[in-house]
């Protein structure tokens, strides 16, 4: 799967997407819940088997985040189809999903990204809490 064809895809949404590297795609992305802050960049990463789709780092919701970062995380992750929160390299947050390249198309990429976009809607910190004015 060629960065190209990706980038074209992603870019039907409106969103800005650049190639950063022969295989690193960055989009900038914009959501009508993401109120209290931006929402951090989408990272795209396509080989020859897997696309993987990387948000980082990523601000859980104080709410989840009182049980402990990790138990939240792994709690979180059954509620997810098809992505999953992680730890990175320098043990920030990151949001992911992965996808096999074999029979990928538009609809199920854009599906996956959807699905990155609604767990960081119902599970992020890029809303006000109720009560709290936008910032």
């Amino acid at each position: 799967m060629d960065a190209l064809t990706i980038k074209g895809w992603i870019e039907k949404r409106g969103w800005g997407v650049t190639i950063e590297e022969p295989q690193m795609l960055v989009v900038r992305w914009s959501a009508s819940f993401a109120t209290k802050k931006p929402l951090p960049p989408l990272y795209v990463q396509p080989n020859e088997n897997w696309i993987v789709l990387s948000v980082l780092p990523v601000d859980v919701s104080p709410a989840y985040s009182l049980v402990g970062t990790s138990r939240a995380l792994l709690s979180l992750n059954r509620k997810i189809p098809g992505a999953k929160f992680a730890y990175g390299d320098s043990d920030e947050v990151v949001l992911c999903a992965e996808l096999p390249t074999e029979a990928l198309d538009e609809d199920e990429l854009l599906g996956a990204i959807d699905t990155l976009l609604e767990a960081l809607e119902a599970y992020g910190a890029y809303r006000p809490v109720p009560g709290e004015a936008a910032r």
